[in-house]
């Protein structure tokens, strides 16, 4: 309903509701900016202020993916899916979290705690630097299907499950080690993303791992969709500038984001690996439900 839930104010603090500003849409124009800021900072005191949104919402904007079957996948020390959902308002799985769209509808978030401290402790494991990792990972991959670990050194959130795989428990071979402990990671993620977005056409790659061009041609391979690796890690900021300006100037944000937001990289599928990785991507889905299984158990 786009409003403040009752009942969840009620279990915060009492009169919790009287505190709170009225929720409104994050296009609207609040008035110019207060002559204190104008005189501190020097801001034109004609600036328009904007009503706020949240950071990943507004990542959602900075990274152009506010229309359908565009997903954003940001690869940091917990590694992010999220995308316009369009279709569905809430979670009943339990997967992830959906949030208001700035450009109307629905945007779905997971979060994956098992990122990119996960891949280092491969790396430190077999004593290896990025460098030596991204060559060891473009030769490597794919890894054949029985090269299929769970991905969860630390308790997951997506799926909810508790640690199954140790670093040491993975093939002695650096290169099958580090490829399979990836691929297992994006499947994982497909296979959560399938809750919230049923159709990937397009993937805009963000954070530190972007910068890896083996696991951007891993990704696009896995999910058999293009991989655009953009130009800014500050797309929360982006984004919200992205908002005001649609706000002030009423520019769609199709138009705005063509004109704000480059792409330094993009990666194509690799559609003879299609098959190996739909069949891996099974694979992976029996060896979560039996670990699921085990854990109510």
């Amino acid at each position: 309903s786009k409003d403040w839930c009752d009942d969840l104010l009620k279990a915060c603090a009492p009169k919790l509701k009287e505190k709170l500003p009225e929720l409104s849409s994050c296009d609207l124009k609040l008035g110019p900016v207060h002559g204190y800021f104008s005189a501190k900072y020097n801001i034109p005191s004609d600036c328009q202020v904007v009503i706020a949104s949240g950071d990943n919402p507004s990542s959602l904007v900075g990274c152009g993916a506010t229309g359908q079957g565009t997903a954003v996948i940001s690869l940091g020390t917990s590694d992010t899916f999220f995308s316009a959902s369009g279709y569905k308002t809430t979670d009943t799985e339990g997967i992830g979290h959906i949030f208001g769209n700035p450009a109307g509808g629905w945007m779905g978030l997971i979060c994956f705690r098992n990122g990119s401290l996960t891949r280092e402790a491969v790396l430190k494991r077999f004593d290896l630097n990025w460098e030596e990792a991204e060559e060891m990972i473009s030769h490597s991959a794919p890894t054949a299907i029985e090269q299929s670990p769970l991905p969860y050194f630390e308790d997951e959130i997506s799926p909810s499950i508790t640690s199954t795989t140790q670093v040491e428990d993975l093939n002695e071979d650096a290169s099958i080690a580090l490829s399979s402990i990836v691929e297992s990671q994006i499947i994982n993620m497909k296979l959560m993303s399938k809750k919230h977005l049923k159709i990937v056409k397009m993937i805009r790659l963000t954070g530190g791992g972007s910068k890896n061009n083996a696991i951007a041609q891993m990704i696009a391979d896995v999910f058999q969709a293009e991989v655009q690796c953009i130009s800014t890690d500050k797309s929360a900021a982006l984004g919200a500038a992205i908002r005001a300006a649609q706000a002030v100037f009423d520019l769609p944000f199709k138009t705005l984001s063509d004109r704000f937001i480059k792409t330094e990289r993009v990666f194509s599928p690799r559609t003879e690996y299609r098959q190996h990785y739909a069949a891996k991507e099974i694979e992976l889905n029996n060896l979560i439900s039996l670990a699921l299984h085990s854990k109510q158990h």
